[in-house]
């Protein structure tokens, strides 16, 4: 009987301690955790700064590019590709900035690439479609023959 007795203090003190010692883990490891958060606080902060300026930048851009090229046809699709390509740009380099290396940044870059146009193929095609349309002029002609007489209408 006093062995029995002993055996369960023995094992009431053993999961005590396992508790208490599971209850320090769990209490540094989020300690630890709101180290971390507060000190990569910064970066996030300077890749939000980096990306918000490249948003406006790009905006910019685009305002200027439609002032000076007003009388151009295709003032509207070359400004669309250059905010486009800074905001991608700013995107990258705030990522970049993230991330700390950019070897890692340009892997992942390509792998998400490669599932997003496997997935966007459709969407792709059809943009892909009205650059190619927005860059081309189209003339239309019909060709008419009445007996002898030949009409060419433009």
């Amino acid at each position: 009987m006093i062995f029995s007795a002993e055996a369960q203090s023995t094992s009431s003190n053993s999961i005590s301690d396992s508790s208490s010692q599971s209850a320090v883990e769990a209490t540094t490891t989020l300690n630890e955790l709101l180290r971390s958060s507060i000190s990569f606080l910064p970066k996030l902060l300077i890749a939000t700064a980096i990306f918000i300026a490249f948003f406006f930048l790009s905006k910019l851009v685009v305002v200027i590019l439609r002032r000076v090229l007003k009388s151009w046809r295709k003032t509207k699709a070359v400004s669309v590709l250059v905010q486009i390509s800074l905001i991608l740009g700013g995107l990258a380099i705030a990522l970049s900035v993230l991330a700390g290396d950019i070897r890692a940044l340009l892997g992942s870059v390509g792998l998400i690439g490669l599932a997003l146009s496997w997935a966007l193929q459709t969407p792709i095609e059809s943009f892909t479609g009205w650059l190619l349309n927005s860059f081309r002029d189209y003339t239309f002609s019909i060709r008419c023959r009445f007996s002898r007489i030949r009409l060419d209408v433009c």
